[in-house]
Parts: structure tokens; C-alpha cells; sequence
């Protein structure tokens, strides 16, 4: 995980080297899907993880297959005695079920390719979607709560996911579906624990700085004293 810093760091060391165009950061910037507003950087840039995304989404789907696969075997070994074609059934049932899974990761692959999240020093952004993309974002002050969260399924992956909690919108809660959190603007799954939790101090950190600016230059020259 970088910021935009660093992003800007290693995109410029390629450019000097390919093209020598000192409009990296620039360039680099227009590539985002969105507009920063004045006095507004970039602090960290990040996607999901890519095989926690996919089982997270896809779980309940795996499952169901899993077990129409283990009943389909079950149903055709003792059925074999009355079905002519009991070899070639189960020869084709591989296959099949590989076709189920590919159909089936088809869109957590597509949505996965246009999940992108943004801390800025402003608010929380983050991108999704499906055919299309949306772009959502919650100010920062605006920002309640930033709770870390681990379902059973993220504990066996080593995962976390963040919801923001903001001020006026009903929160998330354990009740509601992958797809529901998916579409929320507050949820950011799949993120390793480390991550997961260093983000939550990063929003901690600039939440209160734009709530309490003066107090918090006072934090900061008492720490350069003491």
C-alpha cells in the first residue's frame, strides 16, 4: 500500500527513464475517476485483497455447488444400475461444476477490477461497481466511528473489513447481506489486518484534525518539547 507520494516517486523514476516527461504527478492525478477539491492530496491508495475478495463474495455461491456436486455424485453411484449413461455423466460432471465456478467468480472478478479506495486529507472515497462504476465518498468530519470487523469467514482468511460509521445514515450491521455491505459507500472489505487497522488510525487521526486543528498543533509542539 503507498500514497500518492509514493506513487508519484516511482511513476516519475519510470517516466525519467522512458520518456523523461517531468508531468508525472500530474498525469498521475488525472488518471483518478475523480476531482480533488482545493487544498486536497491524496494520502492513501488502496484495492481489497484479491483472494479474500473473491471467497467473501462468493462464499454462499461455493458452497452451493460444493454441495450439488457431492449430492450429484451421490444420486448418480446409486442410480448407476438404471442409468445407461452412468460413465459419461460422471465424466461430464467435472466440467460442469468447473463451468458453474466460472460463471459464478465472473462477477466478483469484474468487481474486484473496479474496487479502489482513497483516504484523502478531506474525506473517504471509494469506488465500485459492476457494468458501470459509482463513485461514492463521507467527509471526514463526518466520520462517527471507524470500526474494524471480522466475520468468521475473514478470521480463516487473516482478514478485516472497515466500516465508517457517519453521522445521519443508519450503519451497517451483521445482519445484512455481502451484497448489501458490497453496495454500501461505508464498507471496505478484504483488507489485511495490518492495513485494516492502520487505516483506522490514519481516519482517527485526520478526523480530529479537521475537527480540532488548534488542539491538535498543541499535541504536536507538547510531543516536539517533551
Amino acid at each position: 500500500m503507498k500514497n500518492i507520494n509514493d506513487l508519484y516517486h516511482d511513476d516519475r523514476h519510470k517516466s525519467d527513464h522512458a520518456s523523461g516527461s517531468p508531468n508525472a504527478k500530474s498525469e498521475l492525478l488525472e488518471k483518478l475517476p475523480f476531482k480533488l477539491h482545493n487544498n486536497e492530496e491524496i494520502i492513501r491508495e488502496l484495492k481489497p485483497q484479491f483472494f479474500g475478495f473473491m471467497v467473501t463474495r462468493s462464499f454462499n455461491s461455493y458452497m452451493a455447488i460444493l454441495a450439488f456436486t457431492i449430492l450429484s455424485i451421490i444420486i448418480l453411484i446409486l442410480l448407476r444400475s438404471i442409468i445407461t449413461n452412468f460413465l459419461i455423466l460422471l465424466l461430464l460432471l467435472p466440467p460442469f461444476v468447473l463451468l458453474l465456478v466460472l460463471i459464478i467468480s465472473l462477477k466478483p472478478i469484474i468487481q474486484y477490477g473496479k474496487s479502489w479506495y482513497w483516504i484523502t486529507n478531506h474525506r473517504v472515497i471509494g469506488k465500485r461497481g459492476f457494468f458501470g462504476y459509482s463513485i461514492n465518498s463521507v467527509p471526514l468530519e463526518n466520520v462517527a466511528d471507524v470500526v474494524l470487523t471480522r466475520t468468521l469467514l475473514d478470521r480463516l482468511l487473516g482478514l478485516s473489513s472497515l466500516i465508517i460509521v457517519s453521522m445521519g445514515n443508519a450503519p451497517i450491521t451483521s445482519n445484512d447481506s455481502e451484497e448489501d455491505k458490497a453496495e454500501s459507500p461505508n464498507f471496505f472489505p478484504a483488507l489485511t489486518q495490518e492495513t485494516a487497522r492502520e487505516l483506522q488510525r490514519v481516519l482517527f487521526n485526520l478526523r480530529d484534525k479537521l475537527k480540532n486543528p488548534e488542539q491538535m498543533r498543541v499535541n504536536t509542539t507538547e510531543r516536539r518539547i517533551s
